[in-house]
């Protein structure tokens, strides 16, 4: 190892500054941490089990937050390997012979090692007996025929967005070998269908979440099947609906009142169900399923449970090593009745196969369109616009940007997107209603109200309200950084979005070698862009959609591989048409001197405005035209009401060295109202540095911006320039500019009234 001293000013990602310093000797690969061991779903320690030989074990257990992949050992008692895995399940079945065994799940991600057996992590006991080797001197079974998690109808998932078609969206997954993100989570619902079809009915496992899930929202398009888990009142919803029942299904402590054996047995014997929680100390883990039978044998008491997996497999359990997991129970009786599938989603016929009901042929079902999006069941374009109801659903539904949960994903060079479980789905309706007349795309003839009807329209969901005679100009509001050539993103610069969401970096460039640089220890993000990209030694799993050749790539000197997905270059989700205001600065000069405080009026034209160090502008409600805008170090710019939008243009120059002044408005944080309402349209060239910190979006289509380089590095909002430098440590926020209403109408009219330079 050389450890003299580095020029780092030789290094592209290192930019110079007064607050960095060389370092002579720094402390490299300081790791040796490790992610907890998973936690069993069924198989706790001390589990012994009754299989018919031959039978493999269904190993499950809970994800690990932030884990990428799972190693399943299996080790005799004395320690001998006899099985290992990697996988990127949280289920493995094994074929493991009669005996006494210890199993571990460890988990990893690209920062962590495997913890290692008797490293500090879980070894689970388990103990394995063949039927064909015990005694049985008295059991009872209710036969529970068990389902898998899978989707199970054609109902429409369009809460999945982009990738709704990766995630076939409009089908059932049955036949399936894995669980997506949302049926890992379904055994509530699992449970539920099995007590269902024990009563002869046939509800379908969708269409009991959607009851439970849906809230009392009829259409709740977006929410369906996109959070699976359940409370449980929501299991007892689900009870009541699938056992069409009002009963009140006693939930029971397992601590306050034990189950035992003898329990089941008077149970089981009185024809009553027991639904099952299992449950951890320390944990937020539980996992749902039912006991349906009892075997006594000279070796012990045990008992059946359905679904220890969430893929419908069963196990038989010596009953005291089960009974200790247990968090509460509920015993059911048998209901005098039992829910049938609705007639508008399907049809038994004879040979016990589904009918899918769709009177229209359109491709949705008459529950889905009923139900939830309000359509004509007997026509396939309920808004006569000359598009189909499910390509008007699918059209929005795609436009939606879905949510990458990348450190719940390991990718690997397979990668098959899916199998993955990284798509937490779209937090909110946006595209549905472009217009914001209250009216989704299929119930909408007009989606863009463009005077052109959807189906002769050759962009129906593109909403341009500004007119083409406007000049204000509209950012996509999932992008935080926007390059026309290259973006650089230097070390260690972190950036927040929506809630559970990644921000969006996007690069159309295609001249430099690279069209993006994420430099070491960026946080993860979901990148689009036109030409190669480099990612610098980072630990962090990346996104990387890239448009146009097949032949683009992504360079890591880390080796750490990065989730990639190859698009037609004509595929490229956006279609920015920025345009330079034209306005005359005319030959007014202002100079706001120390000591001064000066109020603009709306509509002001400057040649120029400068601000020395000590003088105070205030930005008025409305718009600023300036030919060349200079901000001196030590000077201030408010504004007049941050709570309404601002809007500053200039044409030529900038030097921007004021920090912004703000006032705290109760709750409402101030530089948040301020990023919001504020927005700098710059139309120069060359490279202009921001070096406060910064709130408002920055369209600066013909220059350079570089962010971030000084001390004062927070930067909320968004921005979108020729060419985008991100300095060390700066911490982005996206806060999309939002437009209010007055300005909406005064930009439509084209008028106002001057009262007081107000609009």
């Amino acid at each position: 190892m050389n450890w003299q001293e580095r020029d780092k000013s030789l290094d592209p990602s290192y930019i110079a500054s007064s607050i960095f310093v060389n370092n002579s000797k720094v402390e490299v690969n300081v790791d040796g941490n490790h992610l907890p061991d998973a936690v069993p779903v069924a198989l706790v320690s001390g589990t012994k089990m009754l299989i018919d030989e031959g039978d493999p074990i269904p190993f499950a257990w809970h994800r690990v937050p932030n884990a990428e992949k799972y190693r399943l050992r299996v080790f005799t008692t004395d320690t001998q390997l006899v099985y290992q895995k990697e996988t990127y399940e949280n289920r493995e079945s094994v074929a493991l012979g009669a005996g006494n065994y210890l199993w571990q799940v460890e988990a990893k991600n690209s920062g962590t090692g495997y913890s290692g057996a008797g490293a500090g992590g879980l070894l689970n006991y388990l103990t394995i007996d063949y039927f064909g080797s015990v005694v049985v001197r008295d059991s009872m079974s209710h036969n529970i025929r068990s389902v898998s998690g899978h989707k199970d109808t054609p109902m429409l998932v369009v809460g999945w967005g982009e990738y709704a078609d990766l995630r076939e969206w409009d089908r059932p997954h049955l036949g399936r070998t894995f669980l997506d993100e949302i049926e890992d989570y379904s055994c509530w619902a699992i449970a539920i269908k099995n007590l269902n079809q024990l009563y002869e009915g046939n509800l379908s496992l969708d269409e009991i979440i959607w009851h439970v899930k849906s809230k009392g929202d009829s259409v709740n398009a977006f929410r369906f099947l996109l959070d699976a888990t359940a409370s449980y009142k929501e299991s007892e919803k689900g009870l009541n609906y699938a056992l069409d029942s009002l009963a009140s299904y006693e939930q029971v402590s397992y601590e306050e009142n034990p189950l035992t054996f003898d329990k089941v047995k008077d149970y089981l014997a009185q024809k009553r169900e027991i639904f099952i929680q299992m449950t951890w100390p320390n944990t937020t883990s539980g996992h749902i399923m039912l006991i349906d039978s009892y075997y006594i044998t000279d070796d012990g008491d045990f008992v059946r449970c359905v679904n220890v997996d969430n893929l419908g497999n069963n196990g038989v359990f010596l009953a005291d090593s089960l009974f200790k997991a247990i968090g509460w129970y509920v015993i059911i009786d048998k209901p005098e009745s039992v829910r049938n599938m609705s007639p508008l989603l399907g049809v038994e016929n004879n040979e016990k196969i589904i009918e899918w009901t769709d009177s229209d042929n359109d491709g949705i079902t008459d529950f889905d369109e009923i139900y939830r999006f309000r359509t004509n069941p007997n026509l396939d374009d309920s808004d006569s616009d000359q598009v189909k109801d499910k390509d008007e659903v699918h059209s929005y539904t795609i436009l939606e940007k879905g949510t990458l949960d990348l450190s719940g994903s390991y990718v690997g060079m397979n990668l098959d997107l899916t199998q993955m479980r990284f798509i937490a789905g779209v937090q909110r309706e946006y595209m549905a209603d472009v217009d914001g007349d209250g009216k989704r795309a299929e119930l909408d003839p007009d989606s863009d109200n463009d005077g052109i009807l959807d189906g002769d329209d050759p962009e129906p969901y593109k909403v341009n309200v500004f007119k083409d005679s406007l000049d204000i100009n509209e950012l996509p509001k999932d992008v935080v950084l926007y390059a026309r050539k290259q973006l650089n993103v230097n070390d260690g610069t972190t950036c927040e979005s929506n809630p559970n969401q990644y921000c969006i970096y996007a690069s159309e460039g295609t001249d430099s070698e690279y069209g993006m640089i994420m430099g070491a220890r960026v946080v993860p993000a979901n990148l689009y862009a036109k030409n190669k990209v480099l990612i610098r030694s980072n630990d962090n799993t990346f996104a990387v959609n890239y448009y146009g050749s097949g032949d683009l790539t992504t360079v890591r000197p880390d080796g750490k591989a990065t989730i990639e997905r190859h698009f037609d270059d004509d595929e490229w989700p956006w279609k920015l048409d920025i345009k330079a205001p034209s306005f005359d600065e005319g030959d007014s000069v202002l100079v706001v001197q120390r000591g001064d405080t000066c109020f603009l009026r709306d509509d002001i034209h400057l040649k120029k405005l400068k601000v020395e160090s000590g003088g105070v502008v205030y930005l008025p409600t409305g718009k600023v035209y300036v030919g060349d805008l200079q901000l001196e170090s030590g000077g201030k710019v408010g504004f007049e009401n941050q709570m309404r939008n601002t809007i500053l243009y200039v044409k030529k120059n900038i030097l921007w060295r004021s920090k912004f002044s703000y006032k705290v408005d109760g709750p409402n944080f101030a530089p948040v109202s301020i990023a919001e309402k504020f927005k700098l349209i710059f139309f120069g060239s060359g490279t202009t540095f921001f070096d406060v910190n910064w709130y408002g979006t920055i369209i600066a289509p013909n220059a350079e911006i570089v962010l971030g380089q000084t001390h004062e590095k927070k930067f909320m909002g968004q921005f979108f320039a020729n060419k985008i430098i991100v300095h060390q440590y700066t911490q982005l926020t996206n806060i999309p500019f939002k437009l209010n209403q007055e300005l909406l109408e005064y930009a439509l009219n084209g008028n106002k009234e001057n009262k007081g330079g107000k609009i």
